[in-house]
């Protein structure tokens, strides 16, 4: 093969192996992009989770993360003359108590009904005006700040 040729079918060789290895290195960024965003997306769920067990293990401690959670709620309500808060069973007992009453009064001017709702879990409450309803489940704010983090995020099963 005279020289001239050889050189030539080097630099196609050489020129395919750069576009191969151009080609690859592309693939790997865009697998690279594709982690990245999976370890971001699997780091925000690891943390969602850890809030909410922070707060269940508060609400187990004592009263205040109730409180705290129900003021949250009917805070979000507005000025209003009168309330329905729906909690679980346990937590209307604690809202009934003399603890649960001082801290309802402190929360709000307006007129409270506490009723008992067994598909809500600790922590949860609904609260219903005239105006307004709010939902202050547990999994409802959870999901609130995972679209505050990131709108185009899917909500777990």
């Amino acid at each position: 093969m005279p020289a001239l040729q050889l050189h030539a079918e080097l630099r196609r060789e050489h020129a395919l192996g750069l576009a191969k290895l151009a080609a690859a290195i592309e693939l790997l960024k865009l697998r690279g992009e594709r982690l990245a965003e999976e370890a971001r997306a699997d780091t925000l769920e690891i943390a969602f989770q850890i809030a909410r067990r922070i707060v269940e293990c508060e609400l187990k401690t004592g009263p205040d993360a109730l409180f705290s959670l129900v003021r949250s709620a009917l805070r979000r309500c507005g000025e209003v003359r009168r309330v329905l808060i729906r909690v679980s069973p346990g937590d209307l007992a604690l809202l009934q108590g003399e603890a649960g009453k001082e801290a309802l009064q402190t929360m709000t001017v307006a007129r409270v009904d506490l009723v008992s709702d067994a598909t809500l879990h600790a922590g949860d409450c609904v609260v219903e005006s005239a105006e307004a309803r709010v939902d202050g489940r547990l999994a409802t704010r959870i999901a609130e700040l995972r679209r505050a983090v990131d709108p185009d995020a899917e909500e777990p099963a």
